[in-house]
């Protein structure tokens, strides 16, 4: 079980790391795609059906890696499930609110590019960080 678990981590972290780099610096660098896409997804009732997918799958990483931290036990891991569930957390009380979320937007359009790259810069945050993980379990 300890190699099925440690194998677990090495490719779920590197896969993480990964896109979470790309995506980051891609927001950080273009947010004007992402804002016309926002803006394409802003006056819809419901959230994008794209980014709930991505968070279910995100929470079944982060229940699986919660699961095999335990074999054997690795405080880090633990931790690092944690924070995904907060992150998850965060994110899906967006998702409910979503309405509310976009008339903030409409609003306040002007600054949209600029949430973009702070979005993306937190991205590239978690991207790096989760590698320093991954080269810390090795």
């Amino acid at each position: 079980m300890d190699q099925f678990t440690y194998k677990w981590f090495l490719f779920g972290y590197f896969i993480l790391s990964g896109m979470f780099t790309i995506q980051g610096l891609v927001l950080m660098f273009s947010p004007a795609l992402y804002k016309n896409k926002f803006q394409k997804y802003n006056s819809a009732e419901k959230a994008p059906s794209g980014l709930i997918k991505i968070i279910r799958h995100l929470f079944l990483f982060g229940l699986l890696s919660f699961i095999f931290a335990f074999f054997p036990f690795k405080i880090q891991h633990i931790l690092y499930s944690f924070w995904i569930f907060t992150m998850i957390f965060v994110v899906g009380k967006t998702l409910l609110n979503w309405k509310g979320f976009c008339e903030y937007w409409e609003e306040n359009s002007k600054k949209l590019e600029l949430f973009f790259q702070k979005l993306g810069a937190f991205c590239l945050i978690i991207g790096i960080a989760t590698f320093v993980i991954l080269l810390y379990s090795i």
